[in-house]
């Protein structure tokens, strides 16, 4: 990951209330063990407590719905007889679902994972197991027809396309989240009221979920996400004021959880260059949270790769919360130049 920082003035101080709804982006996946879209996914999303779980649903050649992120297999998927990369590009919409479930498995250092494509009944049967909520990106009608009848209004109907939305409505009380694209707030607020209900936005775009535009939508009773922004924009998001967070690392405890261990430390003067650090314990699953108070600049380093930059705070801010899996987390504050770390607080979380 190319290493950036970026400047924040004035952070949304996140509390227990106004924290963010997080969702994990394809599910609970964990690089090169737990594959992305999968139930094994759901059951590690609901290991480090997150509350819904985003997929992906396409039609193979001869109409079963599954779940797959890209429009071919290859990048997530291997040949069953050999557990080779698969050479020739697969496309989903092009194959049967014999042949899919046949010839192929998904991924994964542990066998017990190198499960065929699944279809969305099943992802949707995990779902419903481990009392998780689907956040479904699709334009097939069929598939929300299916997420009714298993799961009631309990999951989020998600797409870019407007009119596929429309008819999701008709059928449940869902939360509809709709990506405007570029569209100005109040065409995005008037669209949103046109579809009624519970909905909101769903944007990629850091640069058009501005702190105003956030503050109208909002404003109008609606829903805003922020989706799979890099570092540091999601950062940047928290402090615009998002409701949901779409990420492949966001993760804000529960305020019941207790921390298994912390640091604390106040009226610090770090010259510029020096360091506070802080190193948890490996668990399986776990999650770093950090809240600073600061009067200087300093770089906060979470895992080694997320690099941010803070500059003269106001007041305690909760910055964030990162999960990981079976390692001992960091975090380091750099100070940037002469600082004070007036309080900073770090806790390690277990799941």
């Amino acid at each position: 990951m190319t290493l950036i920082s970026f400047l924040v003035s004035s952070l949304f101080l996140l509390s227990p209330q106004n924290t963010p709804y997080s969702v994990a982006h394809r599910g609970g996946h964990i690089k090169g063990f737990v594959p992305e879209n999968s139930p094994a996914g759901v059951a590690a999303a609901k290991k480090y407590g997150y509350r819904a779980i985003e997929c992906d649903v396409h039609y193979t050649k001869d109409k079963v719905l599954v779940i797959m992120h890209d429009r071919t297999i290859n990048r997530t998927m291997v040949n069953a007889s050999d557990l080779s990369p698969i050479k020739e590009p697969v496309v989903v919409a092009e194959t049967t679902f014999a042949e899919l479930r046949s010839k192929y498995v998904m991924a994964s250092s542990d066998p017990a994972k190198r499960t065929p494509i699944p279809t969305f009944e099943e992802e949707l049967d995990a779902c419903k197991k481990y009392g998780i909520i689907p956040m479904m990106h699709t334009q097939h009608f069929e598939a929300y027809k299916m997420a009714k009848e298993k799961l009631g209004d309990n999951f989020i109907a998600f797409s870019a396309e407007y009119d596929s939305l429309r008819p999701v409505r008709q059928i449940s009380d869902c939360l509809i989240l709709w990506d405007p694209d570029n569209a100005p707030a109040d065409e995005a607020i008037s669209k949103l009221k046109a579809l009624g209900g519970r909905c909101g936005i769903s944007s990629m775009k850091h640069d058009l979920l501005t702190a105003e535009y956030v503050k109208q939508v909002r404003g109008a009773g609606f829903e805003v996400q922020s989706s799979i922004f890099k570092t540091p924009r999601e950062v940047e998001s928290y402090a615009n004021g998002v409701t949901y967070v779409l990420s492949d690392f966001a993760l804000f405890p529960a305020k019941s959880m207790k921390a298994k261990m912390s640091l604390h430390e106040s009226d610090k003067t770090l010259r510029t260059g020096e360091k506070i650090t802080f190193t948890g314990k490996q668990f399986k699953y776990s999650s770093l949270e950090i809240q600073i108070d600061i009067k200087g600049s300093v770089e906060v380093i979470v895992g080694g790769k997320r690099h941010y930059t803070f500059t003269h705070a106001d007041g305690m801010q909760r910055i964030g919360s990162w999960r990981f899996y079976d390692t001992a987390p960091t975090i380091e504050i750099v100070a940037k130049e002469n600082s004070t770390i007036k309080a900073v607080t770090i806790n390690q979380y277990k799941y």
